[in-house]
């Protein structure tokens, strides 16, 4: 398929989809045409026909942005080969293999899990990944590298299965009991009046989390995983992890607050007091809420 076939295909497609491209055409044929350059370079073709990775791209194509500064940013060559595997195109599916087996190794030496836990999670992701009507890599959309979008995947399903073999966790209301300091008067009060308030609020925001947000949460809170260990699992420096750990806490803490202030229809001064000895107080264990990453 030539170049300006490939481009008149992407316009029609786009206009299908509601979102009519009324820029110059050759520009976008020119963008068009270097970023599947790129990915033949580095895959080869992978006996994929350029058409299909149009349509991987198309897909993942919001209307919110700029067409063309979407195609130069989002990652074509991951694509190119996520597509190739969802395909069953041999070439790629070995390939993409390599890279999970690799990321699963490195996460497993990480954590300390087991031979078996490494390679249970292995057939576990092979399977959701590539298997079943919506394979789980059909949501790649290429806003990241194919590797972090694996490496997520892979944290987490190594941290359910490691969940799974400690003992049962505490109930959610043993969990939800420990807080706050047993003998803060204010906060005892609050747990006692409000407590099922509290409960749906601290759920929900903690369920609006990024999935990204309550892995490293859980890691660190839960699984005991060090700064250093978290920033090497996504490949990251130490002060970043730290960064986001302090985020997420700040970002649950805040958005229990302003959900119970809605819920209750009380002021904002009564319950930031009450979240403040929350907040400074949090070193609980919720594993129940974040046993399974999906929740």
């Amino acid at each position: 398929m030539s170049s300006a076939s490939l481009t008149t295909r992407l316009v029609d497609r786009l206009g299908a989809r509601g979102l009519p491209y009324t820029g110059a055409f050759d520009v976008l044929e020119r963008v068009l045409s270097e970023r599947h350059a790129e990915a033949v370079a580095q895959h080869g073709d992978l006996g994929l026909q350029p058409g299909r990775w149009l349509d991987a791209l198309v897909d993942h194509l919001s209307a919110e942005e700029d067409l063309l500064a979407q195609l130069r940013a989002i990652h074509a060559c991951d694509l190119f080969l996520a597509r190739a595997c969802l395909d069953g195109l041999a070439v790629a599916l070995s390939r993409f293999d390599a890279l999970l087996v690799h990321e699963v190794r490195a996460a497993g030496r990480t954590v300390r899990a087991t031979d078996d836990l490494v390679d249970g999670v292995t057939q576990h992701l092979r399977a959701s990944l590539l298997a079943g009507e919506r394979p789980a890599l059909s949501r790649f959309a290429g806003r990241g590298d194919l590797r972090g979008f694996v490496r997520i995947g892979v944290v987490r399903e190594l941290l359910r299965l490691m969940g799974r073999q400690k003992r049962e966790a505490p109930a959610d209301e043993v969990a939800l009991a420990e807080l706050g300091p047993r003998l803060d008067p204010e906060l005892e009060r609050f747990r006692t009046a409000y407590r099922d308030d509290f409960a749906v609020c601290f759920r929900q925001a903690l369920a609006a989390l990024a999935p990204r947000d309550r892995t490293v949460l859980r890691m660190n809170t839960f699984e005991k995983l060090s700064i250093d260990k978290i920033g090497a699992l996504f490949d990251v420096h130490r002060a970043t992890a730290a960064r986001w750990l302090e985020r997420i806490k700040a970002d649950l803490a805040a958005d229990t607050e302003e959900r119970l202030a809605a819920r209750l229809g009380v002021s904002d001064t009564e319950v930031e007091s009450i979240i403040r000895l929350v907040r400074s107080e949090v070193h609980v264990s919720m594993e129940r809420l974040l046993e399974d990453p999906a929740r």
